[in-house]
């Protein structure tokens, strides 16, 4: 008797960050950027939707009129009504979640760690510089030098890694309003990691020489030996979209700060790893993570 094929299952991530973000100019060794997501199945999303939504509402409603419904504006707010609210949200939306088939995965990176690689490789780029002979200056560099675009490179690594775990065909990418630029960062970053394999980069220069500006391409192609199983390329994630908060997005703003808090108070974000299974021991949704492991490149590098 032959078994009946798996039928992929569709469903949501629903995201947020905490920390830091941008080029990380003053590096404070304490600090790192996190993106959070919290991945539900479709099957499951209006059931989940349904056991938040009371508690959802009546945080919305405790808040003062203009407030976003994010748990540390709420907390930031000093009004010990609302921050009674907001604890009481908090504990009530991690018991549902602890009881919920969801799963939680992360990226953390250190801003120490990752000031140290964006600077190396602007050492070794002006290095380059120097010892060439052509008089042709680049004018663009096509490399990640925001905090943000490491996370969400990663991000979707593990996402993709667990949809192809799950058989999970297509996982819709859901988060907060974002600024145009916030949106269109991410959405190039999921299209380069999209064509991670064999990706084709604009270079732009200047040749003072002839006062010409210059266009070239930079490809990158990565060869996986036939039957390796490996695929370096994000198939399963879908575009990044943005709605109005939501119950399920309330969910990824909790417990995004809830796992910075925890880094906060267990770790050293400058010398210990951060997506390592020791990282997360004793976090509340620790059972629903996916995606930890000892020696990750960018705990390592």
């Amino acid at each position: 008797m032959t078994s009946a094929p798996t039928t992929p299952i569709d469903a949501r991530v629903y995201i947020d960050e905490s920390g830091e973000k941008g080029y990380v100019d003053v590096v404070n060794p304490s600090e790192f950027g996190l993106l959070l997501g919290v991945i539900v199945r479709d099957c499951d999303g209006n059931a989940l939707r349904a056991a938040l939504q009371p508690y959802f509402d009546s945080f919305v409603r405790a808040l003062p009129p203009g407030m976003k419904p994010h748990i540390t504006d709420a907390f930031a707010s000093r009004d010990p009504a609302v921050c009674a609210v907001a604890t009481s949200t908090r504990a009530s939306y991690q018991q549902v979640a602890r009881s919920s088939p969801i799963t939680v995965v992360y990226e953390a990176i250190s801003a120490s760690g990752f000031a140290r690689r964006r600077d190396e490789r602007v050492a070794m780029a002006t290095k380059a510089e120097t010892a060439r002979r052509s008089g042709i200056r680049i004018t663009n560099h096509p490399h990640r030098d925001r905090l943000e675009e490491e996370l969400l490179e990663g991000f979707l690594l593990k996402l993709d890694a667990f949809g192809e775990d799950h058989d999970l065909a297509h996982i819709s990418v859901t988060s907060d309003t974002l600024s145009k630029g916030v949106r269109d960062s991410y959405a190039d970053i999921l299209e380069q990691a999209r064509t991670a394999s064999n990706r084709t980069e604009e270079v732009k220069g200047y040749n003072p020489a002839t006062r010409e500006r210059l266009k070239g391409a930079l490809t990158t192609r990565i060869i996986v030996p036939v039957g390796s199983g490996l695929d370096v390329d994000v198939r399963r994630a879908g575009d990044i979209t943005d709605r109005p908060p939501e119950p399920l997005l309330l969910l990824a703003d909790i417990l995004v700060n809830s796992l910075r808090h925890h880094f906060k108070t267990t770790v050293n974000p400058a010398t210990d790893p951060l997506n390592a299974p020791g990282s997360i021991r004793g976090w509340t949704l620790e059972a629903s993570v996916y995606g930890v492991m000892d020696e990750y490149a960018m705990d390592v590098v």
